[in-house]
C-alpha cells in the first residue's frame, strides 16, 4: 500500500476554500488510481513536466494559493 496523507490535506484545504477542497479531492482521486511506482514519480515530480497527476497538482496550486 502506498503512503498517503490525503485526508489531512483535504481538511486543511477545505479550511482555505471550497474550490481548494475540490481541487484536493481531484488530486486525491488521481493519486488513488496510481501504482506505487507512479505514486513515487508524483512525489518526486519526475519528470518535472508530465509526471502522474501533474494537472491535478496545478489545479491545487491555482485554487489554494
Amino acid at each position: 500500500e502506498c503512503p498517503d496523507d490525503g485526508v489531512h490535506e483535504l481538511s486543511a484545504a477545505e479550511a482555505i476554500s471550497s474550490a481548494c477542497g475540490e481541487a484536493v479531492r481531484d488530486l486525491n482521486r488521481c493519486r488513488g488510481e496510481l501504482t506505487c511506482t507512479e505514486f513515487d514519480a508524483w512525489a518526486e515530480d519526475e519528470p518535472p513536466v508530465g509526471y502522474p497527476c501533474n494537472a491535478e497538482d496545478d489545479g491545487v496550486d491555482e485554487a489554494c494559493d
